[in-house]
């Protein structure tokens, strides 16, 4: 237990040095900060937690996606390209568990992609990489 919780630390440390200082090299240091703390999040499973959670992040001019699986999300050049190109982040959950509070939290901020971006924003963009 005390091995697992020792790495899971480790990893956390490794990820958040990683996206300060490869992912966001044309970023100010404030909003490397920024990023990197909305991405950080103490996860509950109501979807009213999500929502305001969205809420929040939209409000601090941020947009993001929850993204689920067990790839981690440098390997995917579909994030990596909506972060450069459209500046919209991902928060990742590493498993294949959806909780409703991930689904009310991409719901409220693919509506506010989709006003700032066009209603088939997410589905054009998606077939550049299919």
């Amino acid at each position: 237990m005390i091995k697992g919780n020792i790495i899971q630390i480790g990893s956390f440390i490794l990820m958040i040095f990683t996206l300060t200082t490869c992912r966001f090299k044309e970023s100010s240091l404030e909003e490397q900060q920024s990023i990197a703390s909305a991405r950080t999040v103490n996860y509950n499973e109501t979807c009213e937690w999500g929502t305001e959670e969205a809420i929040k992040d939209f409000k601090a001019g941020k947009l993001m996606l929850f993204r689920y699986g067990l790839e981690v999300e440098d390997a995917s050049p579909y994030w990596e390209a909506l972060e450069k190109d459209y500046r919209i982040y991902v928060k990742s959950r590493e498993g294949c568990v959806v909780l409703p509070s991930f689904t009310c939290y991409n719901d409220y901020m693919i509506a506010k992609i989709k006003e700032k971006y066009g209603a088939q924003f997410l589905e054009n963009f998606s077939k550049k990489f299919n």
